[in-house]
């Protein structure tokens, strides 16, 4: 009889850890990055390099997301701002990402100077590669609900 329950609960507890480890991988971005309750609606491309992006959410929210100095060099501290429309921020993320190589976590939160307008400051890594490809997100965090919004941009060695 003790065979008999030592063999359930060994059963048992190996159909919980695989409960859970299938839980932790299905639920394993929202505990990276928290959840996103709405992303961007594509617009038409824009040219960090040369002008400021916008983004589009629903109920006429949106951004406007700029870096400073243009064009936009490596090795080199960048001005990040962001505005807001028809958005109160209280915390607003600007993480920029190697695509064509992981330059690692390069992240800033930015701080807010009056009027929905936050800025902050980034340096971008130095790569082998003549051309890198970066990916920006932008998180938005207010009391209600996180935005999220992307811009793609490249920059020469």
């Amino acid at each position: 009889m003790t065979n008999i329950k030592r063999n359930l609960l060994f059963i048992l507890f190996g159909f919980l850890t695989l409960l859970f480890c299938i839980l932790l991988f299905l639920s394993k971005d929202f505990l990276i990055t928290g959840k996103i309750d709405q992303v961007d609606k594509p617009v038409k491309p824009c040219d960090l390099h040369l002008e400021s992006c916008f983004s589009y959410f629903d109920h006429n929210k949106k951004l406007s997301f700029s870096i400073n100095p243009k064009p936009i060099p490596v090795l080199k501290p960048l001005e990040l701002e962001v505005q807001l429309f028809n958005l109160q921020a209280s915390k607003v993320k600007v993480e920029i990402k190697g695509l064509n190589m992981d330059m690692g976590s390069n992240f800033s939160l930015l701080k807010s100077k009056g009027k929905s307008i936050f800025k902050g400051e980034i340096i971008l890594p130095s790569c082998m590669m003549e051309t890198m490809q970066w990916q920006t997100k932008i998180t938005i965090t207010t009391e209600k609900e996180t935005l999220q919004s992307q811009f793609y941009f490249s920059t020469k060695k």
